[in-house]
């Protein structure tokens, strides 16, 4: 049973990681790509991007530089919830994210990683951004990136 349960885990990681490369590849795609790694603004959150996508109730947010695997493991929920994936950086908010944010006005907000990838500072800033709704946020994360995919997936399978 025990090891049911593990190659069905095993599986579905395996399937969030094909949907992963699907998304960023379609996203990459559809979207020129203008900003450097380390610049202040996500290339991915645009107006025009804002706009290709319907309202959602949940936003998933990622490291978009440093967390690719938790970006990719992140999936799942994105298919879970039909939510958009936003991107920020480990110690700043880019202001096309906040903006995104005040658009969809999500209630709830999933940002994925620890404090080594996402700072508790960020965690902090779209929390007293989506709190003026009433919105919540929760941070999923694990030791590392395989543990962060476990709990992922965890989040994904509720």
């Amino acid at each position: 049973m025990i090891h049911l349960r593990r190659s069905a885990l095993v599986l579905l990681l395996l399937v969030s990681l094909l949907i992963g490369f699907s998304v960023a590849w379609k996203i990459k795609a559809a979207v020129s790509l203008s900003a450097t790694p380390g610049s202040s603004e996500d290339p991915l959150v645009t107006k025009s991007y804002v706009d290709t996508i319907s309202p959602s109730s949940t936003v998933i947010i990622v490291n978009g530089w440093e967390g690719t695997p938790d970006a990719l493991a992140a999936a799942s929920l994105v298919k879970k919830f039909r939510a958009p994936l936003l991107y920020t950086q480990k110690t700043a908010l880019p202001s096309s994210t906040l903006s995104a944010l005040t658009t969809y006005r999500p209630a709830k907000v999933y940002v994925v990683g620890g404090p080594v990838v996402i700072s508790d500072q960020v965690v902090n800033q779209i929390a007293s951004t989506v709190r003026q709704w009433n919105g919540s946020v929760e941070r999923i994360w694990g030791q590392g990136r395989d543990t962060t995919a476990v709990e992922i997936m965890k989040k994904a399978m509720e």
